[in-house]
């Protein structure tokens, strides 16, 4: 079993696009040492690694190893690197990361120099619950983040890249988001195993922020036109939502598409010179697979399914109308997802 301090350092790697792979159980070294791909998002395979965890992270406290060969290839891991053996480790050819962020990796073209973090202040966010207060765990990014966690229960687990491919976010943003998420109470990590917590409330509180938050910056075009009937062109994905999603045959849809193309408003007789009813919208997400997704909101309208129940919701209650606050009451009965546990 790995260390407990890898989770949290797996963690800070990725702020800076990198990832560790072990490659074997454990090497000749014993149990304290292992070797490991790395990896960058951008520069792709950087090499093996020999990945130790010594008990202490200072130049005094590694004893043997500074004899050991190879320890351009050494990348040393620990809860934390002061500022004065930071400098030693750096001189003495070593590449280290600690839970803070601070990190020295030199190895397969990538040259990464972060220093400065405080242990402390980590452990400070920690105890008092209130990171959020400080930044927007609902800010556009980051919203997009909670939602396929809300909307996709299996990704809670999956990697970090997974979840960031399903967001359509950076690595470091996911990492951002889990870390909040985690400081105000919604999500557990233990032993590199996530679980959301509290899930009504993150929901409610995600919902409440979309319509000013995530949802004002998805705006792509809006027309006047039948909202009854929508359909795209080839080589444009999209999904309904709204009204338009639970079939409610009422005045206004909103549709998510993955690119927007001129053809819609041609192919569905769309008007710019009347007061819009049709809202077309950026998919700001990428949907994992069939057999992970949510269930639907409803039987799929026309040629569009429905864009996942939780943003179906959304709109409906961001509408303020009665008849779309009674369809999301509806909504909410009928999808397991939506209810209150």
């Amino acid at each position: 079993m790995l260390p407990a301090t890898t989770v949290s350092i797996h963690d800070r790697l990725a702020e800076y696009g990198l990832a560790l792979e072990p490659a074997t159980a454990a090497d000749e070294h014993g149990p304290s040492a292992r070797r490991a791909n790395l990896s960058h998002e951008r520069l792709g395979a950087l090499g093996e690694v020999q990945v130790l965890w010594p008990a202490s992270m200072s130049i005094g406290g590694l004893g043997p190893m500074l004899d050991r060969p190879g320890r351009e290839k050494t990348l040393l891991l620990g809860d934390h690197v002061g500022v004065r053996s930071a400098d030693g480790l750096r001189r003495a050819g070593f590449n280290y990361a600690d839970r803070a962020g601070n990190a020295f990796v030199s190895i397969g073209g990538l040259h990464l120099d972060a220093r400065g973090r405080s242990r402390g202040r980590q452990e400070r966010i920690q105890r008092s619950g209130l990171g959020p207060q400080s930044t927007n765990l609902f800010s556009t990014k980051r919203s997009r983040v909670v939602f396929v966690l809300l909307s996709w229960s299996a990704l809670v687990e999956a990697p970090i890249r997974t979840i960031a491919a399903a967001a359509g976010v950076s690595v470091g943003t996911v990492v951002e988001a889990i870390e909040m998420l985690r400081v105000a109470g919604f999500l557990t990590d233990a032993a590199g195993v996530r679980r959301l917590h509290r899930d009504d409330e993150l929901r409610e509180l995600w919902i409440a922020a979309y319509p000013l938050g995530l949802g004002a910056t998805t705006a792509v075009q809006a027309f006047a036109g039948d909202p009854r009937s929508v359909s795209l062109p080839d080589g444009v994905r999209g999904h309904s939502s709204g009204e338009l999603a639970v079939d409610l045959r009422g005045l206004t849809a909103i549709v998510y598409v993955s690119r927007w193309d001129p053809r819609m408003a041609f192919q569905n007789r769309w008007r710019s010179d009347a007061e819009p009813n049709i809202f077309v919208r950026e998919e700001f997400w990428n949907e994992p697979s069939r057999d992970d997704r949510a269930q639907d909101a409803a039987a799929p309208t026309g040629s569009l399914p429905p864009a996942p129940p939780l943003l179906v919701y959304a709109d409906l209650v961001a509408a303020r109308e009665a008849r779309q606050w009674t369809a999301a009451a509806q909504l909410k009965g009928r999808n397991p997802m939506l209810r209150v546990s």
